[in-house]
């Protein structure tokens, strides 16, 4: 048993020694041929290298200010403008008509209107005065001072009429306005006038 212990390590150690001799005895080797060393083909992309590319430093890159949005005012409604400036309209002024100065006749010939049948009427000698009333329609009329027909005329489709009347140089005293209808005697207006005396012109007598 003790033998077959000593045998195996010798053995081993004799294997050592003669696989050293035999690797001292070969030849050295020579270049390898360009074919052997191409056994297996290149990679078509070369191999990624063992350690990163540095970093290439990029451009700084310029600020960009940024864009305001400019708020453009809203115009004001029609409604605010209507309501905040509102002015109040300016009554308008009717046209005063230029009034003509009278002539010396239309002086002369005053009108005078006709008064109420209980009012004194002053007859002035020049004086124009118009009688209205009412009659038939489109009735002929006649106008009388006292008891002569001095002017007439007609009523119209309403039976309304106007009828001027202007005074002479009269006596002095009351006298009566009549209107009448012609040919019926009917009396459709009654006034009274009072003519009042006239001052006599003095008259100059030469003395011898």
């Amino acid at each position: 048993m003790l033998k077959r212990a000593l045998i195996l390590p010798g053995l081993v150690l004799v294997a050592g020694v003669l696989a050293m001799i035999v690797i001292l005895a070969m030849p050295a080797a020579g270049p390898v041929p360009v074919a052997a060393q191409q056994a297996y083909p290149a990679p078509a992309t070369p191999p990624p290298p063992a350690y990163p590319a540095p970093a290439t430093a990029l451009p700084a890159a310029t600020p960009v200010s940024p864009v305001r949005a400019t708020a453009t005012p809203a115009p004001a409604t029609a409604t605010k403008d209507a309501t905040a400036t509102a002015v109040p309209a300016m009554p308008t002024r009717t046209p005063v008509p230029t009034r003509v100065p009278p002539t010396a006749a239309q002086v002369a010939q005053a009108v005078v209107p006709t008064p109420a049948s209980s009012d004194a009427l002053i007859c002035v000698p020049g004086q124009t005065m118009i009688v209205t009333g009412v009659a038939p329609p489109r009735a002929p009329l006649l106008l009388l001072f006292g008891t002569r027909v001095v002017g007439g005329g007609s009523a119209t489709a309403s039976g309304d009429f106007a009828l001027p009347l202007t005074f002479g140089v009269e006596r002095a005293g009351v006298h009566t306005i009549t209107v009448q209808v012609r040919g019926a005697r009917q009396v459709v207006q009654t006034l009274t006038c009072e003519m009042p005396p006239t001052t006599p012109t003095p008259v100059v007598r030469r003395t011898r």
